[in-house]
């Protein structure tokens, strides 16, 4: 029978981890729109993998050819012009009224990727990138 050798001590200390990363994140989240760009922040999911990462970006209402993709090591860029604006009305103590025109974000990266073995597709209104993560080791020439 093979026990756990963590302590009660070693889950607390995990289990705040958690839940000040959880709380970082609410606290920290910057607003997904930009009324003066007439811009909006595309929701998106990072799936990280041993050698990839997987970055899917939801662009409703784009076509491919207007998607402009820019990566770097430690972040993604992505803007697309949108087919038809998304209007936004929003009645109550003051009236507010905007039309939102394009997709806009810059996603930052948990690690540093190889920024020219990327690879992207487009399909249902989802962009999906694969990016390589760069490796640190280096194969050494033994004389």
């Amino acid at each position: 029978m093979r026990r756990d050798r963590r302590t009660i001590l070693d889950r607390f200390d995990e289990l705040e981890r958690t839940v000040d990363n959880f709380f970082e994140d609410i606290f920290s989240l910057e607003p997904m729109w930009d009324i003066r760009e007439e811009s909006l922040k595309p929701l998106y999911e990072i799936k990280k993998g041993r050698e990839t990462i997987v970055l899917l970006i939801d662009l409703p209402y784009v076509k491919k050819e207007a998607i402009q993709l820019r990566v770097e090591e430690k972040s993604v860029d992505v803007s697309a012009d949108l087919i038809q604006p998304i209007r936004f009305d929003r009645w109550g103590s003051a009236q507010r009224e905007c039309d939102f025109k394009r997709l806009w974000a810059t996603i930052p990266l948990p690690c540093e990727v190889n920024s020219d073995r990327c690879l992207a597709k487009f399909s249902g209104g989802v962009l999906t990138v694969e990016l390589p993560k760069k490796t640190k080791a280096k194969a050494i020439k033994i004389d």
